[in-house]
């Protein structure tokens, strides 16, 4: 899986229409229906199904009737359906339809089996939304060893010495969002090297280009600008971490929303680590009580917690 792109990873369970089994996708937590089986399931064919969503694509919401998934999120979602063969692994990008964007397909073919297999979809596969959603709540188990972890601690102790401007709990939380998991322990042995080499990546891309800005002879703030500065940086920090606890439910909302508060609380880790670098060595100089109006001793200790 990816951090850069990821809502959910896919699930899948079985559920009865018109007395088949049918494999049941689940996607962003949601139970969703792929173009191919939507045709199987309505009696059509796919040329219909993207005909009249083609025709109708304004009274379609990304997000609230349909995801749409490509790049390497896609490349994991055909893996995880591999068996049922649901996806065409050539296709470049797969739209997956979510219980009101079928509800809108049956209205548009306006036959009576697309009516009758809408309310079977109705009872036997969307309303498997709750259960799938606890089932994902529940914790990964261990599976690795702590020495098969070692590798993957080593190493960001050595990006933390080699003074990446990065600290323990952001690392360790893009280790957690890369891999989905709440701890490294629920790692497998594969994961914790990839996490080693992810994090390779991340310095090498971010952090380990980066040379020491240069101390200027002439200060260009003074001492009370540069403590609105630290101000300014650590409601970022805020608006960035409010925006890592908000995106679950906003996602879980199918709220349009939902992206922006992801890169907002993953891509701007970057930036924020330079401005700390840039602030902690231009407020050196600053003892508390110096600049009236401002907490300095506070705002410090905040700004290097």
């Amino acid at each position: 899986m990816t951090n850069v792109a990821k809502i959910a990873a896919p699930i899948t369970q079985a559920s009865a229409i018109s007395d088949v089994s049918i494999p049941a996708v689940f996607y962003a937590n949601t139970p969703v229906v792929t173009s191919g089986m939507l045709s199987v399931f309505y009696g059509t064919d796919v040329a219909n199904i993207k005909k009249n969503y083609s025709r109708n694509s304004s009274r379609f919401i990304e997000g609230k009737h349909y995801f749409l998934i490509q790049g390497d999120e896609l490349k994991d979602f055909k893996n995880s359906v591999t068996e049922s063969h649901q996806v065409d692994k050539r296709t470049p990008k797969l739209t997956l339809w979510t219980e009101r964007g079928a509800a809108r397909h049956a209205k548009m073919l306006e036959t009576d089996q697309a009516w009758e297999v809408f309310e079977q979809l109705e009872d036997c596969y969307f309303s498997a939304k709750e259960e799938v959603a606890e089932q994902q709540k529940k914790p990964k188990q261990r599976k690795s060893s702590s020495d098969e972890r070692t590798p993957l601690r080593q190493y960001v102790e050595k990006m933390i010495a080699n003074k990446s401007g990065m600290k323990y709990p952001a690392i360790w939380k893009l280790v957690h969002d890369r891999f989905d998991v709440q701890h490294i322990n629920q790692l497998s042995s594969s994961e914790s090297l990839e996490a080693v080499e992810f994090l390779k990546s991340i310095e090498g891309e971010f952090l380990g280009k980066q040379e020491a800005l240069p101390k200027l002879d002439t200060p260009q703030f003074n001492d009370t600008e540069l403590m609105r500065f630290v101000n300014l940086f650590l409601w970022m920090q805020r608006a960035r971490d409010l925006s890592y606890k908000i995106y679950p439910s906003l996602r879980d909302m199918e709220s349009r929303l939902a992206g922006d508060f992801w890169d907002l609380s993953r891509d701007t880790t970057y930036v924020i680590s330079m401005c700390y670098q840039a602030l902690a060595r231009e407020t050196a100089h600053i003892k508390p009580g110096s600049v009236p109006g401002f907490r300095i001793e506070e705002m410090m200790r905040r700004l290097h917690s």
